[in-house]
């Protein structure tokens, strides 16, 4: 999530003025996300301050073109690091147990 909205409106901005064309073709997919990150997602959206508001799906688009890894070893990174995140949180909850 970004911390601002000046930082999302950045995201859907370079989206938006991207150098070349996004022409490829593209799939839908509807996912159910967790109540409280649809709520900071649409408060980002409203705080953005266009009417109408921008549509929920083009912030996590935005969001994902401007943070995803842009090659293997920063993917791999990425899956290693939520993993051991999780591993963490794993142990945590156990030890309070």
């Amino acid at each position: 999530m970004p911390d601002s909205p000046a930082s999302a409106f950045s995201a859907v901005e370079q989206l938006l003025l991207g150098d070349a064309p996004d022409n490829a073709g593209h799939e839908e997919r509807n996912y159910r996300l967790p109540l409280q990150l649809r709520t900071n997602l649409d408060a980002l959206a409203s705080a953005l301050g266009s009417r109408p508001r921008p549509q929920r799906s083009l912030l996590i688009h935005a969001l994902v073109a401007a943070h995803a890894p842009a090659n293997g070893d920063q993917a791999r990174e990425l899956i290693t690091t939520q993993r051991i995140d999780a591993l963490r949180a794993a142990m945590r909850e156990s030890a309070a147990d």
